[in-house]
């Protein structure tokens, strides 16, 4: 298989070349390593769960394709969401977390965003006091677990 899309670089990894480190990140304050065949079932799943969400290319131009957020840190999160956005077909808009609100919210309204994935609390929480004024918006999702937020893993868990 030779990848002709970006997200086909992992199964190609996979076959040709498994790591036990593909992605390495400090979580907790220790080194965690996530494994080619980690990825890649992540992004699979998440490809999957989007899918449940309903977000689709719809008719395949860049007009109708739903438009997925990411405001956060440099993470894995961030990549595997990257990769499993492409794989549904929508299309990833990424915001700086310096980004102010009422520059998201022309952003959010100006792409009609339909989920986003954010990384802390005070992201949430900027993201949670525009969205009323973003009516695409159908969903906040979080990396990290926040009490009042959706955890992103909920979207791993409605692929079947």
């Amino acid at each position: 298989m030779k990848p002709t899309r970006l997200f086909d670089c992992i199964q190609y990894q996979l076959d040709k070349f498994p790591k036990e480190d593909m992605l390495v990140a400090k979580e907790n304050g220790q080194w965690r390593k996530y494994a080619t065949q980690e990825i890649a079932e992540t992004v699979n799943r998440f490809t999957a769960g989007l899918l449940k969400l309903g977000v689709s290319t719809n008719d395949g131009s860049v007009e109708q394709s739903d438009k997925i957020a990411i405001i956060s840190n440099n993470r894995p999160e961030w990549v595997m969401t990257d990769l499993a956005v492409q794989k549904a077909g929508a299309i990833l808009i990424p915001l700086y977390p310096t980004t102010n609100p009422l520059e998201i919210k022309f952003i959010l309204n100006d792409a009609a965003v339909k989920y986003i994935f954010v990384s802390s609390i005070d992201l949430f929480e900027k993201i949670e006091a525009v969205a009323p004024d973003v009516p695409s918006l159908q969903g906040i999702f979080t990396f990290n677990r926040i009490e009042s937020g959706r955890h992103w893993t909920e979207v791993l868990e409605l692929a079947d």
